[in-house]
Order: structure tokens, then C-alpha cells, then sequence
């Protein structure tokens, strides 16, 4: 009864096992097709339009949310420093 056991858990860890060995490498397989497909299209010119217009709107887009976030910091550290040195000086008047 043991060894009955033992066998048909073996035999089940194997085919979980090669089971999942076969789909990953039908995983591969799809995934390497997918790209050769993508650099097929890429290399005939259809998306580099697209990309480099994208590069471009997303450049400047990036360069204006920089500044943006600049003046944010720097407005958030001068309203930090003023509240800082209320409390301090309070702090120093109730002593």
C-alpha cells in the first residue's frame, strides 16, 4: 500500500512537472515569434514615425513636469523652513 502510494506520487510530481516544462517552453517559443514579428514590422519603417514623434511630445512634456515639480519642492521647503522657525521661536519664548 506504501509503495503503491509513493509511485503514484512520483508519477503525478513527474507529469506536473513535464507539464509545466511544456508550457514554458510553448511560452518561449510564442514570446521569441512575437518579437522576430515586432522587429519585422519596426525594421519596415512602420512605428519609427510613430515613435519618434512620441519621443519628441514626451520630451518636452517631461521637460515642463520637471520644472513644475522644481517649483513645488522649493515652494514646499521655504513653507517648511517658515513653520520650522515659528516653532522654535515659540518654543524658545516659552522658556
Amino acid at each position: 500500500m506504501n509503495d503503491n502510494l509513493i509511485s503514484t506520487g512520483l508519477m503525478l510530481t513527474l507529469y506536473g512537472m513535464g507539464t509545466v516544462c511544456v508550457f514554458l517552453v510553448l511560452l518561449i517559443g510564442a514570446t521569441r515569434l512575437m518579437s522576430r514579428i515586432a522587429l519585422k514590422l519596426d525594421s519596415a519603417g512602420h512605428y519609427a514615425e510613430t515613435r519618434s514623434n512620441g519621443q519628441a511630445a514626451q520630451s518636452t512634456t517631461e521637460a515642463a513636469h520637471q520644472g513644475e515639480l522644481v517649483a513645488v519642492i522649493v515652494a514646499a521647503v521655504r513653507a517648511f523652513r517658515r513653520t520650522e522657525s515659528r516653532r522654535q521661536h515659540d518654543s524658545n519664548q516659552h522658556l
